[in-house]
C-alpha cells in the first residue's frame, strides 16, 4: 500500500482545521504558521504618513494596490475620522495603478487624477506619471502593501522626485519562526509531496526565510 502524501501547510491563523483537513483525506500533515497579524494601531509608520497627509505635506499620491487604500483606511480609523481622511483624498492628486484601487476610490466616491494602463504594471504607471508632467521637485507619497517596490521608487527618485514609501500592512513573521525554518529545510532537503498556499504572503515569508537561512537557490 503507497505510502500516504506528505502535505506542508503554510496556513496560521487556522492552523489546526488545515492539519485536519490535509489528515481528512489521508494525507500526513506538517502545518509550518509563516504569519502573524499586525494589530491595527500597531502601523506606525501609516499613522504618521496621515499627519503628514493632512497638513498637505504630498503633491501627488500614488495608491498602488485595493486591499492596501483600503486596509490604510482602517488603519486610520483607530486615530481618527474615516469622513476625515476621506474628505483630504478628495482634495489630493492621485495616481492609481489599475483596477483595484479605482475600485475603492469609486466606493467611497473619491477622484482620482491618473491611472495606469494595462497591464497595470509600475512601468505603465511610471510613463503616465511623467506624460502628466515634470516629476522634479514632486513631493510624491507611495502607498505599498506586502514588499515594497524598489525599482519603481528608484525610477522616481531619479526623475527628481522626493518619493515618501507608505508601509501599509497587515502580516510579519510569527514569534517562534522555528517550524517555519524546519518546513523550509525538509522541503529543500528530502521534499515534501505537497507544498500547500492559501496566500501570496505566505510565499513572501517562505521566501524570506529561506533566504535568511541560505537556502533560497535551493527553495527556488
Amino acid at each position: 500500500m503507497p505510502a500516504a502524501p506528505s502535505v506542508c501547510s503554510f496556513e496560521s491563523r487556522r492552523a489546526e482545521e488545515m492539519r485536519n483537513l490535509i489528515e481528512k483525506f489521508g494525507g500526513r500533515s506538517f502545518v509550518a504558521p509563516s504569519m502573524k497579524e499586525v494589530p491595527l494601531e500597531a502601523n506606525a509608520d501609516a499613522l504618521a504618513f496621515v499627519d503628514e497627509l493632512f497638513t498637505g505635506r504630498f503633491d501627488l499620491l500614488v495608491l498602488m494596490t485595493g486591499v492596501g487604500t483600503r486596509y490604510l483606511a482602517e488603519v486610520v480609523e483607530t486615530k481618527y475620522p474615516r469622513e476625515r481622511f476621506l474628505e483630504c483624498l478628495r482634495n489630493q492628486t492621485i495616481a492609481i495603478r489599475g483596477p483595484k484601487p479605482a475600485a475603492v476610490l469609486n466606493e467611497w466616491n473619491v477622484p482620482y487624477r491618473l491611472r495606469a494602463p494595462e497591464p497595470n504594471t509600475w512601468r505603465e504607471l511610471l510613463a503616465e506619471l511623467h506624460a502628466h508632467r515634470s516629476l522634479s521637485g514632486l513631493r510624491i507619497a507611495v502607498q505599498e502593501y506586502g514588499q515594497s517596490n524598489e525599482e519603481f521608487l528608484a525610477a522616481l527618485r531619479e526623475a527628481g522626485a522626493e518619493v515618501r514609501p507608505v508601509t501599509v500592512y497587515r502580516w510579519t513573521l510569527p514569534d517562534d519562526a522555528g517550524p517555519l525554518q524546519e518546513a523550509i529545510r525538509v522541503a529543500c532537503e528530502t521534499g515534501f509531496d505537497v507544498l500547500m498556499f492559501t496566500s501570496a504572503q505566505q510565499v513572501r515569508h517562505v521566501l524570506q526565510v529561506a533566504t535568511e537561512l541560505g537556502l533560497e537557490a535551493a527553495w527556488r
